[in-house]
């Protein structure tokens, strides 16, 4: 049974590569595939290779003959592929994540990247790259565009917190996500109106969101956490307006998504851009 899914950037991806691949699909490939895809950090890669994408398009790229199939190709691929997917995925994983994305697949061509390929690619900023597209990046969401959004066929309840929750939430959230965040999160109990939004299932907590609580600094979303079984019930989606929600009822201008790692997601569900970095 698979056990994680590719976000839309990667499938694109991943159809850039099978067309501009002279044989099997190559770690190259994906590497160009993923800058033709244009859009939000991958536009920022595009917008840094771009004076040179036609030369890598056209000239002889390293080959290796010998092709494996694989699941989430439509055409054979490079063992050195399948092996870089098996490494993108690991990082997926380190993440706490199920979805695949493009920092994923690019990180893992970093770390494997042959001596060869990096004569191919001298020239590039791959410093600057590596800070666009395989970091956690910040994140605003408009207010005054942002539209809030009803959940009614879910199973789980969503409430706000309350005093008496904050031992479970400290414990659900080091228990599932390691202690760092249980000192952000105290801080949300420490207000006189909680800002947690908790999911609960049976009686068993199964997520929050929050703000204004890391750094006890305003306007700033999270953390969020879900556990991993029920990530694809709409409990985050959920939990996500609910928060945001109350944000724009009090009146906030904007909302910062600080250091988001599923960027698409928060592109897709409740229209975050991306703050550009500055590459001066």
């Amino acid at each position: 049974m698979k056990t994680y899914y590719l976000t839309d950037k990667v499938k694109e991806l991943i159809k850039n590569a099978e067309e501009i691949s002279e044989g099997p699909v190559e770690p190259l490939d994906l590497f160009i595939g993923a800058a033709l895809v244009k859009k939000g950090t991958l536009l920022e890669m595009y917008l840094l290779v771009e004076d040179i994408v036609h030369d890598l398009l056209v000239l002889n790229r390293p080959t290796e003959k010998v092709s494996v199939q694989h699941e989430d190709f439509s055409t054979p691929v490079t063992k050195r592929v399948d092996s870089l997917w098996k490494r993108a995925l690991e990082i997926m994983r380190n993440y706490n994540q199920i979805y695949l994305n493009e920092g994923h697949v690019i990180k893992a061509f970093y770390q494997s990247w042959t001596a060869e390929e990096q004569g191919f690619l001298a020239g590039l900023p791959h410093e600057k790259i590596k800070a666009s597209v395989t970091t956690a990046r910040d994140l605003i969401v408009p207010m005054n565009t942002y539209i809030e959004k009803e959940f009614k066929n879910i199973e789980a309840r969503i409430e706000r917190a309350q005093e008496i929750d904050e031992e479970a939430v400290l414990q659900f959230a080091a228990e599932n996500f390691g202690e760092a965040w249980t000192e952000t999160l105290r801080n949300g109990f420490r207000k006189d109106e909680i800002p947690i939004f908790l999911a609960w299932m049976g009686g068993k907590l199964i997520g929050f969101s929050s703000y204004d609580v890391y750094r006890n600094q305003k306007g700033i979303y999270g953390p969020m956490g879900i556990a991993k079984s029920e990530r694809k019930n709409k409990v985050g989606r959920a939990l996500l307006h609910e928060a945001l929600a109350d944000m724009k009822r009090k009146g906030y201008a904007y909302t910062v998504l600080g250091e988001a790692g599923p960027i698409e997601y928060y592109e897709k569900e409740c229209g975050a851009m991306l703050i550009p970095l500055d590459f001066r």
